[in-house]
């Protein structure tokens, strides 16, 4: 065992007996407006697209534009995927 091997320990160590060090992503309310297309929702405030990324994503949307008009929108709760530069939605407010 040589020195780096005792830094990585150590810090092992550290992120899993202190949860300070993980970072929870932050969360951002927009507003997605309902387009013609499947699964592809538009988000009002920075002219972008929604990355719908899960089934349950898919049907959460689903459910909640169903039977509404084009161009419907609704508010929010998403976080920022710095991968894919889009945002995801979490939940519905």
């Amino acid at each position: 065992m040589n020195i780096n091997d005792t830094i990585i320990q150590n810090v092992t160590i550290k992120t899993k007996d202190n949860p300070n060090f993980i970072t929870k992503p932050t969360t951002n309310i927009k507003t997605i407006i309902k387009t013609d297309l499947p699964d592809v929702y538009k988000i009002k405030e920075d002219n972008k697209y929604l990355s719908i990324q899960t089934i349950e994503q898919s049907h959460m949307l689903r459910n909640i534009f169903k039977d509404t008009p084009l161009n419907f929108a609704k508010t929010i709760d998403c976080i920022y995927c710095d991968k894919f530069d889009k945002w995801i939605p979490i939940t519905p407010l």
